[in-house]
């Protein structure tokens, strides 16, 4: 699994709109489970919640969009930026969640 980088990436002010494009992603541990397929949603500032029954994949965005784990294919854009082009240590000091 290869690592995410910490701090090699450009700075930016968050506005808040997030998207994912064409997510599939699985845990490393489990490769043969795919916890989502080809999903594609958009989030605007201020304006949603992640809401759904247990094992719909709620954690596994959240951790998607921290950027925990990098997707299998697709991509996390944050502002019209792809989340892997950010410094990571930046972009986690602007966000927060509550579970």
């Amino acid at each position: 699994e290869p690592q995410i980088s910490q701090s090699s990436g450009r700075k930016h002010q968050l506005q808040g709109d997030i998207k994912l494009s064409n997510i599939s992603f699985y845990y490393p541990t489990r490769p043969d489970s795919k916890v989502l397929k080809n999903m594609s949603v958009e989030f605007k500032k201020d304006d949603f919640a992640i809401v759904g029954q247990s094992g719909a994949g709620k954690s596994s965005i959240a951790q998607l969009i921290e950027r925990f784990y990098d997707p299998n294919e697709g991509q996390v854009i944050v502002d019209g930026i792809p989340l892997t082009e950010l410094d990571l240590l930046d972009y986690r000091r602007q966000i927060g969640y509550v579970s």
